[in-house]
């Protein structure tokens, strides 16, 4: 799920205890002075969740290795691609991709 600093209070509706929260935008977002409260709010959430956190660098748009190999090494249960032009190719390499259709709710 995708899960801004402004929609942190979600996880306390959520309680997704034992998940991992992937930062995956460029370094200075979340690095540095200027963001240093943001940080700390985002790291005790995770903290009160038992939330693992990991940051993933990202500048751009990933290639079809690096999802698959991204995949190969999270290991997902499910896999819903969004925001990818070719979201039925993610079938070639994951057995449960389930594709969100606009407008409509989505039960995992």
């Amino acid at each position: 799920m995708h899960l801004g600093f402004y929609r942190m209070i979600e996880l306390a509706y959520l309680r997704p205890e034992g998940a991992t929260f992937i930062y995956s935008m460029s370094e200075h977002f979340y690095e540095g002075e200027d963001n240093e409260e943001q940080r700390a709010v985002w790291e005790n959430w995770m903290r009160h969740f038992r939330i693992r956190f990991e940051k993933a660098h990202c500048s751009g748009h990933a290639s079809r290795e690096d999802l698959k190999e991204f995949i190969r090494k999270v290991k997902p249960d499910i896999l819903i691609p969004v925001h990818t032009l070719d979201a039925e190719g993610f079938r070639d390499f994951h057995k449960d991709v389930r594709i969100p259709e606009k407008g409509k709710g989505m039960k995992i």
